[in-house]
């Protein structure tokens, strides 16, 4: 689930948010930040799953509002490291001048805000993951045996 939901996350944000589709990493990152969190929090008592579709759902309607809000509202510019430059061009963004523009915000807002929903997206099943380590006793071939699903299911 957690290396679907990954893949999932690195496809869409980048489809919905079209500023972090030249930046993918930041799904990337984000989605094993939480991951790696939720295995730090595998042995508390809180259960941080049941807030998953809370957390997903709020990052689904934070990116859609920024798909909606960009598209409609044409006083809004993204400020993606000086795309009025000719030397760089990010697909997207080249149709707003920031300098018409009656509202600019950098691509390192919108960036951090969706790297902190993504990573609080993982964290839940990140525990679920470090739980299911604990309870495997070779816990090194557990997550060689992870790693390898992973690579045989992703995109070449």
């Amino acid at each position: 689930m957690v290396l679907f939901l990954e893949l999932a996350c690195i496809r869409w944000f980048a489809a919905y948010v079209v500023f972090l589709q030249f930046f993918t990493n930041v799904v990337l990152i984000a989605s094993f930040l939480g991951m790696s969190c939720g295995c730090l929090a595998a042995r508390q008592p809180r259960d941080w799953l049941g807030y998953l579709p809370f957390t997903a759902l709020g990052t689904v309607l934070a990116a859609l509002a920024v798909f909606a809000v960009y598209h409609y509202w044409s006083g809004l510019s993204i400020d993606v490291g000086g795309q009025a430059s000719p030397q760089e061009v990010f697909f997207g963004t080249e149709y707003r001048n920031p300098d018409l523009a009656q509202f600019v915000v950098p691509i390192d807002a919108v960036a951090a805000v969706f790297f902190v929903l993504i990573a609080l997206m993982f964290v839940g099943l990140g525990q679920v993951l470090g739980r299911a380590f604990d309870a495997y006793p070779n816990r090194v071939l557990g997550y060689t045996l992870m790693m390898r699903l992973k690579q045989a299911f992703s995109p070449k």
